[in-house]
């Protein structure tokens, strides 16, 4: 309960933090979220390549005058005036994207397309996030007793993965719910004894949804599903495929993801307009993705603001990465050569399909993949990573709880850094001779205030920090099997 309410909060600061049409995209699946719900389902047009056109309220033609322009803060939106009160056609790139998500959160943005009901819809969303990654922790802490998965949890949810949570953007809830279906997924797979079905449950559901909410998301499930079946030991998988519980969940998943799969092709949800790209060979795009675009993704994943143009201190980046990286390595030590396979397709099935989409779409699109799309797969890799050291018996449960402590500290330091520059960029604008450093200053302010946006960080920080404290750090082999 408290991971999840942690989660809620450090959410809201972001949806609080983050002006109208603060993320690339996010005007687009506003327009998309209001046409869902106002019952433009399918729209016209779905037949051909490209965007559509929904019928929506005038204001959301209202986009954002700072983006892509670190220097300029928000406050420019101040000086533009919406249309009011009218209806209007409005494309959007977004229009053929499943309508799962977009039915859950578009509601306040209908009825009130303005701020308010801007984050009121951003706020559902966070509270879906958040609830997915709260059943992941409850999972790991109390079902599995794994508890220093919980650490892996932590670095799964990065400040990348909070800023898209707090966004209207269907990437945020397929990051939760992959999280939640990797923390199911691995001692589903892994532990011993009989099979626990609210692990199933769990599983299930979260697998379905994150099918349901993109068009990646059936092969995000299946990316997940051969790194925990292929190295699995022969009686787990005669013990998981005997299961009817088991096949209740193969054959959920699997009707989720057939049907986002006919979605996805009917209406091109996958399909991108050319917007022009390099004249590159593909051995020479493959050159470019090794040395620099590679990096990027890094990066991306654990932080890139805004219009892709606010880039956190390179500090901050290793910090987050030697904490992972230390957690990797030490799971390939003691881990078996099983875990060690393992380990290594995680990670390839997290960082091949996006360097392949780049190196094969360099003409059309001109490599536009981020960091922010390889979350859902890449919580697999510390969640998985945590759960071998458990599971070794080579660190003990002593230093295992430190272990968890000390990253729940920095975890707590680099969320609430995060925000905090986010705010400054936002409010102040970035690139002055002298960095600035104060977040609840400048000529914006987030709807509530930024005295109120950063205490949400700062209540949700400390809640997580409680939320480690307190939890029944039991060892899973001094519990009885089920």
């Amino acid at each position: 309960m408290l991971i999840f309410l942690g989660f809620a909060l450090l959410g809201a600061a972001w949806a609080m933090a983050q002006p109208w049409d603060g993320a690339p995209d996010e005007r687009a699946h506003m327009v998309r979220a209001v046409g869902v719900v106002s019952g433009q389902i399918a729209p016209d047009g779905w037949t051909a390549v490209g965007p559509v056109t929904q019928h929506v309220p005038s204001e959301l033609k209202f986009d954002a005058c700072f983006a892509f322009d670190p220097s300029k803060s928000a406050a420019c939106l101040y000086d533009k005036q919406p249309i009011h009160g009218q209806m209007v056609n409005e494309t959007t790139a977004a229009g053929r994207y499943q309508p799962l998500y977009y039915a859950l959160v578009g509601w306040p943005l209908s009825w009130m397309p303005d701020n308010l009901g801007l984050t009121l819809s951003r706020l559902i969303g966070v509270l879906l996030s958040a609830g997915f990654v709260g059943f992941a922790a409850l999972a790991v802490v109390r079902w599995v007793r794994r508890p220093l998965m919980l650490a892996g949890l932590l670095l799964a949810v990065t400040p990348e993965a909070l800023s898209v949570i707090g966004e209207i953007n269907p990437n945020g809830l397929e990051i939760a719910s992959a999280v939640a279906m990797w923390a199911a997924l691995i001692p589903l797979v892994f532990e011993d004894g009989p099979i626990d079905r609210r692990l199933v449950w769990l599983a299930g559901v979260a697998a379905a949804v994150l099918a349901l909410v993109r068009p990646n998301g059936p092969l995000e499930v299946a990316e997940a599903a051969v790194a925990v079946l292929l190295f699995a030991g022969g009686t787990r998988l005669k013990r998981l495929f005997t299961s009817k519980k088991v096949w209740a969940l193969i054959v959920g998943v699997g009707v989720a993801g057939v049907a986002s799969g006919v979605w996805t092709l009917v209406l091109k949800a996958n399909e991108l307009l050319a917007v022009g790209g390099h004249n590159w060979t593909y051995a020479q795009a493959l050159r470019v993705v090794i040395a620099d675009r590679l990096p990027g993704y890094v990066e991306g994943m654990i932080g890139y603001f805004g219009y892709l143009d606010t880039e956190l201190p390179a500090t901050f980046y290793f910090v987050w990465l030697a904490v992972t990286g230390f957690i990797v390595l030490t799971a390939m030590v003691v881990g078996s050569r099983a875990d060690r396979w393992r380990m290594i397709l995680t990670v390839a099935v997290t960082f091949v399909p996006i360097a392949a989409g780049d190196v094969l779409t360099v003409h059309s699109l001109g490599m536009i993949m981020q960091g922010r799309y390889i979350l859902p797969v890449s919580a697999g890799i510390v969640l998985m990573a945590t759960h071998i050291i458990s599971r070794s018996g080579a660190v003990s449960a002593r230093h295992q709880r430190a272990a968890v402590g000390f990253v729940a500290g920095v975890v707590a330091f680099e969320q609430l850094w995060a925000l905090m520059y986010a705010m400054i960029r936002f409010q102040h604008g970035l690139n002055s001779e002298i960095p600035l450093m104060n977040p609840l200053d400048g000529p914006w302010h987030p709807v509530i205030g930024s005295p109120a946006t950063l205490a949400l960080g700062v209540v949700g920080v400390a809640v997580l920090l409680v939320a480690v404290r307190t939890a029944k750090f039991t060892d899973a082999t001094a519990i009885p099997t089920r």
